[in-house]
């Protein structure tokens, strides 16, 4: 996303939320402006755009947005299909119920089978009696949700930030702006 399109932006967060930004000096008007090009320079600004639509939209507690949010927005706008935790479940309890547990196993999604861990815990899980299999539950779903917060987090990581710690991994800093 570009400056003028951040500036765009901008524009529609002061509409829909005049009173938090009509204090703002020309100062800060530029250093928001500049933090928001920084930190969508990675997204098309349609997508940032629909993405603040989408947040006002379903605002009720009248504040505007953070840049998280609105990361959190694209998320979603993005990755629609992403399956519950109770749904991630459901897939497995479907893997278990059949024969050809590794093949199963790897018709899951691949953040699913990390997961299980292996075609051989679909078997144990498929011959655990109910109340065992209501503990291993409940231990996907913590560790489903923990494993999709993970992946939220990494999604965030502006494509500049992985580029600095590639390179300082590597022992070769970029310079600075």
């Amino acid at each position: 996303m570009t400056a003028q399109e951040s500036s765009k932006i901008l524009t529609i967060l002061k509409g829909a939320y005049p009173r938090f930004y009509k204090d703002m000096t020309r100062d800060e008007v530029a250093v928001t402006i500049k933090l928001w090009t920084r930190m969508f320079a990675d997204d098309e600004y349609r997508l940032v755009a629909a993405a603040v639509e989408t947040y006002i939209a379903s605002d009720e507690d009248g504040f505007p947005p953070s840049i998280g949010a609105i990361k959190a927005k694209i998320r979603l706008l993005t990755n629609p299909d992403m399956p519950t935790a109770l749904e991630g479940w459901a897939m497995v309890r479907k893997a278990m119920r059949v024969y050809g547990y590794v093949e199963k196993f790897h018709a899951l999604p691949e953040y699913i089978q990390k997961i299980v861990g292996s075609p051989s815990q679909l078997y144990d899980w498929a011959r655990m009696d109910m109340n065992d299999l209501q503990f291993a539950q409940a231990n996907f779903i913590r560790m489903y949700n923990a494993r999709m917060k993970d992946i939220r987090e990494r999604e965030a990581i502006p494509k500049s930030v992985l580029a600095f710690i590639q390179s300082a991994r590597i022992g070769e800093l970029p310079e600075g702006d």
